[in-house]
């Protein structure tokens, strides 16, 4: 992820934010799934930190649940975190 979007964003335009979009999660290993997501979400608020680029969840597919959501962003947090909710 950051070799592509992130690592162009920083000083190079006026993007604001770089979303990211769980989907589809497996049925049988859930769990496994969910970790990669949140070290995926940690790694990019990492990266954008001390950037001017704040990383959001977009919450789709798969990943709506409160108790998922939740549980990914207490994982995940980082200053340059967040949640946003899509429809």
């Amino acid at each position: 992820m950051k070799r592509g979007v992130l690592s162009s964003l920083p000083g190079t335009t006026e993007v604001p934010v770089c979303r990211v979009f769980p989907n589809k999660l497996p049925k049988e290993d859930r769990a496994a799934a969910i970790d990669v997501i949140i070290g995926g979400l940690k790694e990019a608020g990492n990266y954008a930190d001390g950037t001017s680029v704040t990383v959001l969840m977009e919450t789709h597919g798969d990943v709506v649940e409160s108790a998922v959501i939740k549980k990914i962003m207490d994982a995940g947090r980082s200053s340059e975190s967040g949640t946003c909710l899509g429809m």
